[in-house]
């Protein structure tokens, strides 16, 4: 089990704190987020044990460790801790999107493989993070809470396992971060994650520079419409304006333009959308200079597709409402199948990645029967989902590679986190079509949890018959990620066009800025109304709100994106500047002197100011 950490001893100034198997839990005492209390209702046979150790960089970290002299499913137990409510207003996780604070009793998120992250941080008012907790376990579900206790204005927290199905072991390892962080908020996250990184042995998969680039993607410009010359004419189009990629997302396998999936679970194409076969396609989109990548879903067969009856008895449970059923990936032979699928897809079609989709099928929920109990785990390798789930993907993984070293392995939010970042190099925010709010926030949380794998944004979309500077609104929206475009090219005005090959161009000039330096998302209660990225070279900032503050740096270019629904920004310079004022074409349209201080700027909508 890769959950199975081996307890590591780092402070000679650690102790421990024992309590017998009948006992109703333990305490660690001198923690930065005072007493810690590890609660077991039921332990059975298995005994408890916690370490704490101090000042480990970014906090403190309690060890837990549970032990049986047989195997069995661990039970559940709970690590918590109370903080007075000073300074605490807020709480975020990956997937908050409008922090509050919540009461006590609420139940939290759970997090595991392919949903969120154990990590928590509680914000004061004023962008600072005033207490982070978080625990190694990016695998396994974990229940997170944090909310007021009116009685006393206290904020309890805790961390929950074992609440879900789990298989059987002798021994199972957690750490827990506490910590005392005293600054900005997304630098606080940021270490976090790293924390979990280390002490839960992930190591993200390495992300080629190809994954930065621009995208179009097939779903909302045509969701299962899809044929080979629409695709091969809307490439060429994307390859005009500064596009590097497309992906063929969902229909490409069925001749029907439904949302069902009876057809999924081979490399069938629809002879009908793609009469010359993929491979032939593919190879002629390459040709305008364009990779090439495809949805699969990671986990489910049709009930057509004729490899149905083949796997009868392993699949893990059926999803009647859309016709089909999600594989057991303890089975080696359905494993195996898998990876042969997908690894014949990378040389046989010549694709450069895929879109895997339905990574979270892979799980038992609370009171699920586990259908392997009944047949004792027959056939399988091993008793725990999880684990077939990292033996699928990581097998996967290493075949892709052999192939194509720099492939693409894209997946959407709410998979994120250090644990499926070891399978693939590209994060896509999920849904939110239309919603550019939900894209500025969506990719913010994912910039600050994703370390250097690509956070692309949700495809893009908007009326044509919009002005071309309300049309460039979602894309500023999505400007500190790489961008996904799914608008229908053709049908584009050409005002619509320039504005979008100059953006394209914007944001491939300044690519080291936007995507891969400093970064800083303010104010996640307020909906970030200012987001900020800084290389040595110049720092941008992007206001989307009117009357936040952007602030020009002293002695490097800065760059002021009026993404408001208004004509000026609020600008703060630390000296005298002369600006150069850009319309959303990149078209100078004036100049302005500011003096120091803070100056209201007149910036055409979806422009921006430029100060050498």
């Amino acid at each position: 089990m890769r959950a199975s950490i081996a307890f590591l001893a780092v402070s000679l100034a650690a102790f421990a704190t024992r309590g017998a198997p009948d006992a109703a839990g333990l305490k660690v005492g001198g923690s930065c987020l005072g007493d810690v209390e590890i609660k077991c209702e039921n332990p059975g046979g298995w005994k408890f044990s916690a370490r704490l150790f101090r000042n480990e960089g970014l906090g403190d970290r309690v060890s837990v460790t549970l032990s049986s002299e047989t195997e069995a499913q661990p039970p559940k137990f709970e690590v918590s801790f109370s903080v007075p409510q000073r300074d605490i207003h807020f709480v975020w996780h990956s997937g908050a999107e409008n922090p509050v604070l919540p009461p006590a009793w609420n139940r939290g998120f759970v997090s595991s493989l392919a949903k969120n992250m154990p990590l928590v941080a509680l914000l004061d008012a004023a962008d600072r993070a005033t207490a982070v907790f978080a625990a190694s376990e990016a695998v396994l579900p974990v229940r997170c809470r944090a909310g007021l206790k009116e009685a006393d204005c206290t904020v309890p927290c805790s961390l929950a396992f074992f609440e879900y199905p789990s298989a059987p072991c002798r021994k199972y390892t957690v750490h827990v971060l506490l910590a005392r962080p005293d600054g900005y908020w997304g630098d606080a996250v940021r270490k976090a994650v790293g924390w979990i990184e280390m002490h839960g042995g992930y190591a993200p998969m390495a992300a080629p520079e190809s994954a930065f680039d621009p995208l179009y993607s097939t779903w909302y410009a045509f969701a299962q419409d899809v044929t080979a010359a629409k695709i091969e004419a809307e490439a060429e189009r994307a390859a005009a304006i500064g596009m590097k990629t497309l992906i063929l997302d969902d229909g490409w396998q069925t001749d029907e333009k439904g949302r069902a999936y009876e057809r999924c679970g081979d490399l069938t194409v629809s002879k009908a959308k793609f009469p010359d076969g993929m491979a032939e396609h593919v190879r002629r989109v390459k040709g305008f200079g364009i990779r090439y990548v495809v949805w699969f879903t990671a986990s489910m067969i049709g009930h057509k597709n004729a490899q149905y009856e083949r796997f009868k008895g392993k699949y893990l449970r059926k999803l009647d409402g859309v016709h089909c059923d999600v594989l057991d990936p303890r089975f080696p032979e359905v494993r195996e199948y898998l990876v042969e699928m997908f690894e014949r897809a990378l040389k046989e079609w010549g694709i450069d990645g895929f879109k895997l989709d339905y990574v979270g099928q892979f799980a038992l929920e609370p009171g699920e029967k586990d259908p392997a109990e009944a047949e004792n785990f027959a056939g399988r390798d091993t008793k725990s989902v999880p684990e077939g789930v990292d033996r699928l993907m990581s097998t996967l993984m290493a075949r892709l590679r052999a192939v194509r070293p720099d492939v693409l392995v894209e997946y959407r939010q709410p998979y994120l986190g250090p644990a499926i970042r070891q399978y693939g190099n590209m994060i896509r925010a999920i849904d939110c079509p239309g919603e550019m709010q939900k894209n500025i926030i969506r990719t913010a949380d994912l910039r600050l949890t994703s370390g250097k794998t690509a956070v692309h944004s949700d495809m893009l979309e908007w009326n044509v018959e919009d002005d071309a500077e309300k049309a460039a609104k979602p894309v500023l929206a999505a400007l500190f990620s790489t961008i996904q475009y799914s608008m229908v090219l053709s049908r584009l005005p050409e005002r619509h066009l320039e504005m979008l090959s100059h953006w394209i161009a914007f944001t491939q000039r300044h690519r080291r800025t936007l995507l891969k330096s400093g970064f800083s998302p303010h104010h996640p209660e307020a909906n970030f109304p200012l987001v900020e990225a800084e290389s040595k070279e110049e720092r941008i900032a992007a206001v989307y709100m009117e009357g936040a503050v952007a602030k020009l740096p002293a002695g490097k270019r800065g760059i002021i994106v009026n993404a408001t629904d208004t004509e000026s920004v609020v600008v703060e310079s630390p000296a005298p500047v002369l600006l150069s004022i850009y319309d959303t074409f990149g078209t100078k349209a004036s100049e302005a002197k500011l003096p120091a201080g803070i100056s209201r700027v007149s910036i055409p909508l979806s422009g921006y100011a430029e100060a050498e």
